[in-house]
């Protein structure tokens, strides 16, 4: 069987279960270590604004261009100390909108008056990522021994230093 680009399923035997896609925001949250998130969120950090700032522009550029979803826009590592105006215009001027495009202040403020919805459903979503990266390795696990290696899993990275991305 013919495998996606993307890497999910490896293996014939879970590509040959009914159901058994991962979305892309599925596969990105994975990623994700739940220990460091969880720090962030205890000492209140000011980079859980960034959730809010994506979630914010990503409406803006579905507005002015529907046919652009799920982007993936990066701006700067450092994108929660940017007011949300430079972030706006670093992310429309990445996917190709006008960067000096007026942004309407009360809908944007809104939207950004929502940071604690945001981060609470990112939250959620990131409850799962535990259980999808193991779906992911234990996939590539079963594909290796389709293969004929013999192999286990064992936590290498401890999350707390490393997430393991």
């Amino acid at each position: 069987p013919r495998r996606p680009a993307y890497g999910y399923p490896l293996s014939a035997w879970v590509a040959g279960l009914p159901g058994h896609s991962l979305s892309y925001k599925a596969r990105e949250v994975a990623c994700h270590a739940v220990e460091d998130y969880a720090l962030r969120l205890r000492s209140e950090s000011p980079a859980l604004r960034t959730h809010c700032y994506r979630a914010t522009l990503e409406t803006l550029i579905r507005a002015a261009d529907p046919a652009k979803r799920r982007l993936g826009v990066q701006t700067s590592n450092k994108a929660h100390q940017l007011a949300f105006e430079e972030y706006a215009r670093l992310g429309l001027q990445r996917v190709g909108l006008d960067p000096a495009a007026p942004l309407d202040r009360a809908c944007v403020d809104a939207m950004l008056a929502q940071q604690q919805n945001v981060v609470a459903f990112f939250s959620l979503a990131l409850l799962l990522a535990p259980l999808v990266e193991t779906l992911i390795l234990l996939d590539r696990m079963i594909y290796l021994q389709e293969q004929g290696f013999q192999c286990r899993l064992i936590p290498l990275f401890n999350p707390s230093f490393s997430p393991g991305t």
